[in-house]
């Protein structure tokens, strides 16, 4: 795609592997007997350096020394060694014995590069560096192009569990090399990029690379490099046969100098070939020189990107840049989700052909994919800038495309490039826009798009998603699945919609879906492929909701109310917890500057710990999710460790809410006032009332927000006056019992007599109601111990308002009516 430099074309063969998907994975090492060597501060240089009792005390010394196959260089945990490590071809092992780098004693050793390089690889075999941090004088701050691990001509090494920061360059950097693998870094505040492989020699392709189980956040740009974009996450640039998985990139590029045209990317493939992305996360990446900055890019031929999600990046969550070495690209993106992206660009997915392939053609296959966006322009862009190639070859299958803006997909030509069939479109505001059709029929009659044999197999409808605009934010790739909000709600159009690829086009469509769900001979439209899901059964539960029974919240230590509504504690062992009838359960919090890591237990099993920290502060993150638990009582405890991440500057721990999932079934019809799709003044399933004739004064709608989804309920009736009106739903056959009523709520204006949420009828001698309070966010509201004893009950709002003055109105939200 986009790094602009002289660079010699290299033929590479296309093999088209949509059926023979190739992943690289870094083969298994021996550690075969050899010398054991120990460095420690405390020792010398003219000690034996073969026994922690007469360590080595300099990484001088350590660079004098050959070492062989099997030897082992250990560095003193805890400690800081100033310099640069250096090995080269007469050092190092072979494809199966190698030299290993690491720690001893406790702890990781960091090796502090200063001005320039921490450890350089060069023409070396057989090395792996393990448990060690590497750290620079800062990519701003005195370090001159320096990378905290370099591999120059490397064959068969590796880099697992590290630190890599402060480097103006590259946190991890490899060049013309095979058989890399990069495992479980974490590179932040360097330069060009967190992990980065490029041919800064022009001597050739790098092969069989891995990065796996890796983050790469805050990578903010090279500030002396004014030709050329910088600030990537992961760039894999001039290799083959490679893999990227299990990893994240997060509030990368936002301080490259500007002056040139192009951006950075969170992860990117660029000149490339049979390659892979896979079950990664991209969030918030950014680009200043308005161009790029977006989740995910593939420019190379016969790669794949599977399994991912996107969200709020500055630029298109995928994007697709036509190789330069004359290849046909094919390349494949299925079951992703996008969420939000392009908050600076025109469109989340953004293809372009730039270079036309030598056969003519360009080949791209988008199927099984879920887009949401808001962008001021269209969902999709397709452009030939050659203005010859055949666009024939690129295909959108089984798609779910919506947006809150105004157009669905625009192509910078006249009429629809590529071939559309079996997707779904959506417009928010029930409208239709695509390369100037403003109806989905005109379009589909006008370019034969949408169609097989004639007959119509696309859709123009909501595919009622769960919670589309609202998915989970999380920060952790492990939880990807936990993004439930771009499931498919029960009635779908979407539902057993989907084309059969395999038969229709002859692809081999993979064996799960973005959820892990198993493929079926029938298909979906979008990234899920199982049932219809009623949204409504599960509960959330705020941190303010305490005490000793099931969803209450129990704290332990000194746990502080933050303003934003959040308890934290930076004490350790504090710990919260909180037991409940269910299936699974998120932590809902913050994750900022100063959080710490918290270690997580389900039923008092064993601990996971959580890294709580971001590099820029988010609210609202799902931190845990339990995964699927068998149906019954659980007990999640989350307790403060007194550990960080290095960057952090504290140890807190936050929580401000739990979601339950797969408890009681909430009776509620309609609960989240989003069945009708539109507001409207009588919403399914809820009747009104008044004793002043102003049943108008309740109505849906979306004005100032809802607390979930798209829609609320309103009770408003002008800014002064008296009136009442009352929203209710009545239930009968009920199995007698306790039953729990709650709601998200809240009000504003004067002169309320009564603004309620309220149970009656239910054998009881009174009505029970809770007070809807004057916030100017939707707070829980909650009616307990409602004992049916007659088979029936009704729930509803009450507002009655008198004399009102300064426009009083209700909001309500997300009802739930459970039997306890």
């Amino acid at each position: 795609m986009k790094m602009v430099k002289v660079f010699k074309v290299q033929f590479i063969a296309a093999l088209f592997l949509v059926f023979n998907l190739f992943v690289f994975y870094p083969p298994a090492a021996v550690n075969a007997a050899g010398t054991t060597y120990y460095v420690s501060p405390s020792g010398n240089d003219n000690n034996a350096g073969t026994s922690s009792s007469s360590p080595w005390q300099t990484i001088g010394k350590v660079n004098s020394i050959n070492f062989a196959p099997g030897d082992t260089i250990l560095f003193q945990g805890g400690s800081v060694f100033n310099g640069h490590l250096q090995f080269d071809s007469s050092d190092g092992g072979n494809s199966t014995t190698r030299v290993t780098v690491d720690s001893y004693g406790g702890g990781r050793a960091t090796i502090n590069g200063g001005t320039g390089s921490a450890i350089t690889l060069n023409g070396s075999t057989g090395i792996d560096v393990k448990n060690i941090n590497v750290i620079g004088n800062g990519r701003n701050s005195g370090n001159l192009q320096g990378k905290g691990i370099d591999f120059k001509s490397c064959h068969y090494c590796s880099v697992t569990n590290m630190e890599a920061s402060g480097f103006q360059y590259a946190g991890v950097l490899l060049a013309t090399s095979d058989h890399i693998s990069i495992s479980y870094v974490n590179a932040h505040d360097n330069g060009r990029a967190g992990i980065m492989a490029d041919d800064v020699t022009f001597n050739g392709m790098s092969d069989q690379i891995y990065v796996g189980n890796s983050v790469t956040n805050n990578n903010p740009g090279d500030p002396t490099l004014t030709s050329n974009q910088s600030g990537n996450g992961i760039v894999l640039a001039y290799v083959n046969n490679s893999t990227i998985e299990y990893s994240s990139a997060s509030y990368n590029g936002w301080d490259q100098p500007a002056g040139h045209s192009n951006g950075p990317e969170g992860i990117f493939f660029w000149y490339a070939n049979n390659c892979l992305i896979q079950n990664s996360l991209a969030f918030k990446n950014t680009s200043n020189t308005g161009t790029d900055g977006g989740g995910f890019d593939i420019d190379g031929n016969n790669c794949t990107q599977q399994y991912t999600y996107s969200y709020s990046n500055f630029g298109p969550g995928f994007t697709s840049y036509s190789p330069r070495d004359g290849g046909s690209g094919d390349i494949v993106y299925r079951y992703n989700i996008s969420e939000l992206d392009n908050n600076g660009r025109p469109s989340p997915i953004w293809i372009a052909v730039d270079h036309k392939p030598s056969n003519g053609k360009f080949n791209l296959e988008f199927y099984n994919n879920t887009y949401y966006s808001n962008s001021y322009d269209s969902v999709i862009y397709v452009a030939d800038w050659s203005n010859s190639t055949d666009m024939s070859g690129v295909h959108f299958h089984n798609n779910i495309f919506q947006t809150t803006g105004p157009k669905l997909l625009a192509d910078d030509a006249s009429t629809t490039l590529g071939k559309y069939t079996g997707n779904i479109w959506w417009q928010s505001d029930g409208g239709f826009n695509a390369n100037g059709y403003t109806s989905f029929s005109a379009w589909v009659n006008g370019t034969g798009q949408e169609k097989i044999n004639n007959v119509i197999v696309g859709k123009n409808a909501d595919p009622m998603l769960v919670n589309p605009g609202n998915g989970e934010k999380i920060i952790d790739y492990k939880y990807l699945s936990a993004v439930t909000a771009y499931k498919l709600k029960t009635g779908s159009p979407a539902l057993s919609a989907g084309l059969d690829l395999a038969a229709l086009e002859g692809l081999n469509i993979g064996s799960r879906d973005y959820y892990g769900n198993a493929l079926g001979s029938t298909h979906n439209m979008g990234a899920y492929e199982g049932p219809g899901i009623d949204t409504e059964i599960y509960s959330k539960v705020e941190d303010s909701v305490t005490g000793t029974g099931n969803n209450q919240f129990q704290y332990s230590g000194s746990w502080t109310t933050g303003s934003g509504g959040d308890h934290y504690s930076s004490n350790t062992n504090d710990y919260f917890q909180i037991t409940f009838n269910g299936t699974g359960i998120k932590w809902v919090g913050p994750a900022d500057t100063n959080q710490g890591q918290a270690a997580v237990s389900i039923d008092n099993g064993p601990e996971t710990i959580v890294d709580t920290f971001l590099s820029n502060r988010n609210t609202g993150v799902t931190l845990y999710d339990s995964g699927v638990l068998p149906s019954g009582q659980h007990t999640l405890k989350v307790r403060v460790t007194g550990t960080k991440f290095s960057a952090s500057t504290n140890y807190y721990v936050a929580v401000d809410r739990v979601e339950i999932t797969g408890g009681s079934t909430n009776l509620a019809v309609n609960p989240g006032f989003e069945a009708d799709g539109a507001a409207t003044q009588t919403p399914t399933g809820w009747l009104e009332w008044s004793g002043t004739g102003t049943t108008s004064a309740s109505y849906t709608e979306t004005n100032l927000g809802a607390n979930s989804g798209t829609y609320h309920l309103t009770h408003y009736n002008g800014e002064t006056g008296s009136w009442n009106v009352y929203t209710y739903q009545t239930f009968t056959g009920l199995a007698n019992g306790t039953y729990t009523l709650t709601a998200w709520a809240r009000r504003s204006g004067n002169g309320f007599t009564f603004s309620q949420l309220e149970a009656k009828d239910f054998g009881g001698t009174s009505t029970l109601s809770a007070p809807i309070p004057d916030s100017s966010s939707y707070q829980q509201v909650t009616v307990s111990n409602i004992n049916v004893t007659n088979g029936q009950c009704t729930i509803g709002f009450w507002t009655q308002v008198d004399n009102g003055t300064n426009y009083p109105f209700v909001f309500m939200d997300d009802v739930s009516f459970t039997k306890n």
